[in-house]
């Protein structure tokens, strides 16, 4: 197999989401972020934290969310230690993006806080072994890939 034909099947088997700019993109928090490395191409290489989400676009179909702007983080965090959370699944957050490259921010925001009903939903439509088989280098098969 070369690179090429495991970049098919890569690409095949996940998708990347990316904030619609100007639009309130609405998603829905299937995993916990894990923490990862993207590299530019300048060769430097950042942490970023990626998470598995439905959006209100295509509910049913996991997407991998990268995460690495400051300020994005910074809300995320915020949320999380405002309510007392100890996990993100079962969220519905807002996304909003506005601006371009270095000038680009974010304002993220809690549509529906997790509960055990809103978790338990997410088990039963996304069962942990579809996400493995669908997401392989989220689950310690591999590098995870830069979004």
């Amino acid at each position: 197999m070369t690179v090429f034909d495991e970049m098919e099947k890569d690409a095949e088997a996940t998708g990347f989401w990316k904030p619609v700019i100007g639009m309130m993109n609405k998603i829905r928090i299937i995993t916990d972020p894990v923490k990862g490395q993207t590299a530019f191409k300048t060769g430097e290489q950042r942490d970023q934290y990626q998470f598995l989400v439905a959006t209100a676009e295509n509910p049913k179909q996991p997407v991998l969310w990268g995460v690495m702007a400051k300020g994005a983080l910074q809300q995320i965090v915020a949320i999380v230690k405002a309510n007392k959370l100890p996990s993100l699944i079962g969220a519905t957050l807002q996304v909003m993006v506005t601006g371009e490259g270095m000038n680009r921010k974010s304002v993220i925001l809690p549509v529906e806080l997790p509960t055990p009903q809103s978790q338990a939903q997410i088990a039963l439509e996304f069962p942990l072994a579809m996400l493995q088989k669908e997401f392989p280098k989220l689950y310690g098969a591999g590098t995870i890939p830069a979004a």
